[in-house]
């Protein structure tokens, strides 16, 4: 089985390793069958991760990194960016999520792969998290709504069901919805789940999976996006 990681990145130089490492570690790819290729999307970075001699790096380090960049500022077009090109690729069947600052933990992948394979209506799979500080502390961990019905209430209720970097999903979707919207920055994964809402199932796996690095500003501006689209999904459901 070939998957894809979709990992857009901006002045990530100083958190990425860990983030990159905590791929190639996955149980999942003890098995030879199983591979892998890592999208990593830069936006316009001005730190160390723009420079040519890491680029470099990287691509010695990793092997299966395939390199972009995307000049179109925000988190909506470098996903679509990836997106796109794992689109062309016929052997990937999930397209799977990580940020430059969130680690796996080591059978997240064996689990929702898993998953995936055996419960063949569920077209979009996420897991809880465990939410860390800057410096890796466990904060809190967080498990999300289980099943489809619940996930699809809560999304009604104005809530966000499920963590976007625990996601793994089939490639139809984006042939079904088209992307990401570029114009809800911060909530881009929640506009994704309400267009999907319609015609595609939704599932959590509930152990986290996920170490996700909190940080409180980029939390505040993301309510204020999703208020928006809660407004915006009633207004479908009417």
């Amino acid at each position: 089985m070939k998957i894809a990681i979709l990992m857009p990145a901006r002045n990530s130089a100083k958190t990425i390793k860990k983030s990159l490492d905590s791929i190639v570690y996955q149980t999942f790819f003890q098995n030879s069958n199983n591979t892998y290729d890592i999208y990593l999307i830069d936006n316009m970075s001005d730190d160390e991760l723009r420079s040519e001699s890491t680029t470099r790096q990287y691509l010695q380090d990793y092997k299966n990194i395939i390199y972009m960049q995307c000049d179109v500022l925000g988190i909506g077009p470098p996903l679509n960016t990836g997106i796109f090109s794992i689109m062309q690729d016929k052997e990937i069947e999930y397209i799977f999520r990580l940020d430059p600052d969130d680690e796996w933990l080591p059978d997240k992948v064996q689990l929702q792969t898993d998953f995936l394979s055996k419960n063949r209506d569920v077209d979009i799979c996420g897991t809880g998290m465990n939410f860390v500080d800057l410096d890796g502390n466990l904060l809190q961990k967080v498990l999300y709504w289980e099943n489809d019905t619940d996930i699809k209430q809560a999304l009604l209720n104005g809530c966000n069901p499920m963590a976007h970097p625990s996601v793994a999903y089939k490639k139809k979707i984006f042939l079904f919805c088209g992307g990401y919207n570029q114009f809800y920055e911060g909530a881009e994964d929640l506009d994704l789940w309400i267009r999907c809402s319609k015609k595609f199932k939704f599932y959590n796996i509930q152990k986290p999976l996920v170490n996700y690095s909190f940080n409180p500003k980029s939390q505040t501006d993301r309510n204020i996006q999703a208020d928006k689209l809660h407004r915006k999904m009633i207004s479908w459901y009417e």
